[in-house]
Order: C-alpha cells, then sequence, then structure tokens
C-alpha cells in the first residue's frame, strides 16, 4: 500500500516545461523572477523512496532536497520530507531545474538510483508529477511553486519624502549656493533617526552636529524599502547661536529636491539629488 504524505497548499509559479529527466541534472525547469522567492512545496504518495532535488540551473548548486524516507532510512544527504520550502530573496531571475529520482526499493544502499519521469500536469499554477513504476499516475511525487515578489517602490520624491526598494544603493549629493548658513538633513521616516546631515558652514562655525559640507554620502537602504524626509533648515544670518533655525520653503521633482532661505525662489540655496543603483 502506499503511504502519502502531504502538504496542503494552493501554490502559483511560471514554468518552463522541458523534457522528462534522463540525468541528475535535467528535469523541468521552474525559473523564479528577479527580487523574489519562491515557495516550493513537495507531496510523496509511493511505497519504494523517491527523492527530489531543486538545483540552481545558473550555478549548478542543490537549494534543497527531500526524500519521503527522510529520518526514516533515507541517507544523510536529504533536507528534509514532504511539505513546503521557502527560498530567499533572488535578485536576480533564477532558473531551478526539479529533479526527480527513485529506487525500486525501499531505502537500501545496494540499490541504485533511478531518475523518473516527469510529466507536467498545468503551467498556472504548476504541478510537476513524477513516476517510479509503469501505471503511469505521475503522482508518485510531485511538486508544486509559488512566487513572493519583494515589494517595488517607485523611486523619486512625493514632497519631501524619498523612498527606494530594500538593497538600493543611493548616493545623496548635496550643494549650496547661499550667504547665510543652510543646512539638510536625512532622516529615516519610520524611526525618525537623522542618518545624515549637511551644512554650507561645516568646519567654518556650524556647530558640531553637522557630518560634512556639500558633497556625496553613500547608503545602502534597508528591509523590503526604506523612505527618508529630507529636510532643509536655514538662519538669516551666518553662523550665529543667538540666531534660530528655520525651516526653507522647498521644491521637488523626480530626484532632486531644492530648498529657500529667503525670497528670491530659485530654490537654490541648498539642493539634494539622489542616485540609485541596485
Amino acid at each position: 500500500m502506499k503511504k502519502l504524505y502531504t502538504l496542503g497548499l494552493t501554490l502559483a509559479a511560471v514554468l518552463i516545461p522541458l523534457a522528462s529527466a534522463t540525468s541528475a541534472q535535467a528535469g523541468p525547469t521552474i525559473c523564479i523572477p528577479a527580487n523574489s522567492k519562491a515557495v516550493f512545496n513537495v507531496r510523496f504518495s509511493a511505497a519504494w523512496e523517491n527523492g527530489i532535488k531543486l538545483i540552481n540551473k545558473n550555478n549548478g548548486r542543490i537549494i534543497r532536497t527531500f526524500n519521503n524516507y527522510y529520518r526514516r532510512g533515507a541517507g544523510g544527504e536529504w533536507n528534509q520530507g514532504a511539505g513546503a520550502y521557502q527560498t530567499g530573496i533572488f535578485a536576480r531571475r533564477t532558473c531551478v531545474n526539479v529533479v526527480g529520482m527513485h529506487k525500486r526499493s525501499g531505502p537500501n544502499g545496494s540499490v541504485p538510483w533511478r531518475t523518473s519521469r516527469s510529466r507536467v500536469w498545468r503551467s498556472n499554477p504548476p504541478q510537476i508529477g513524477f513516476e517510479d513504476a509503469g501505471d503511469n499516475d505521475f503522482n508518485d511525487a510531485s511538486v508544486t511553486a509559488r512566487f513572493i515578489r519583494r515589494p517595488t517602490t517607485a523611486m523619486g520624491f512625493r514632497g519631501k519624502m524619498f523612498c527606494a526598494p530594500g538593497g538600493t544603493r543611493l548616493t545623496f549629493h548635496a550643494r549650496f549656493s547661499a550667504l547665510y548658513e543652510n543646512a539638510i538633513r536625512i532622516i529615516d521616516r519610520r524611526t525618525g533617526r537623522i542618518l545624515h546631515s549637511y551644512n554650507n558652514y561645516f568646519g567654518r562655525g556650524a556647530g558640531g552636529e553637522w557630518n560634512q559640507g556639500q558633497g556625496s554620502w553613500r547608503y545602502v537602504t534597508r528591509g523590503n524599502s526604506q523612505c527618508f524626509t529630507i529636510d532643509g533648515l536655514h538662519k538669516s544670518s551666518k553662523p550665529n547661536g543667538n540666531n534660530p533655525w528655520k525651516r526653507s520653503r522647498f521644491r521637488s521633482g523626480g530626484n532632486r529636491i531644492g530648498f529657500e532661505d529667503a525670497g528670491d525662489n530659485d530654490f537654490n540655496d541648498a539642493s539634494l539629488s539622489i542616485t540609485a543603483r541596485r
């Protein structure tokens, strides 16, 4: 009697069907889109020992292995039994060979592994079945998958806010064209923490809370996405501890924000531009 090991998940993926597996590196291929992770679900319904290997087609590395006799006599090279496995996020499109194999017995070191024939039952959501004998039900082992896409954030200013996906390499470049003291602060919108600051009188009379004068600062965004508030400040004078800071009016668009410290409305007294690289 065949034993059934199952985890009931409804899954979806993009699948490129190939010919049935003919070697340990061949098999149907599932391609994971860029900036996504995959959840693979494996089921077994077989008395004979069956195994599934997920192999990164780009570099030949094994991602995960499954065996219906995991911890019940299978060898030590297997990672788990039936069930789900979630990968990490792949920055680039990555294709995975789904390789099925079986023995014509239960776990037995003297019995050789054979490559299982495969069938793509459906493409969306995909379901791949493997056959270990001759009844052609292709359900002795099966694999489905779904993708979880990392949230994408449109980059560009919305008012004083700028957002970027996690892992984006940002370069903040500040410029000043003002006689009065001007400053720019880059603030993490979630925590309110000041990440970096600029002052046009840095090293020439400005207070000690500023990080640099005009120029560039590089930063890699964290999490799934990260947003910043760009704050502009000025005094109606050169550095003077008796004069209060005032919030500068701003104008933003694209990847640039400009600040105004007086009334000429050129919004060029202080400015910050941002370039991004993934």
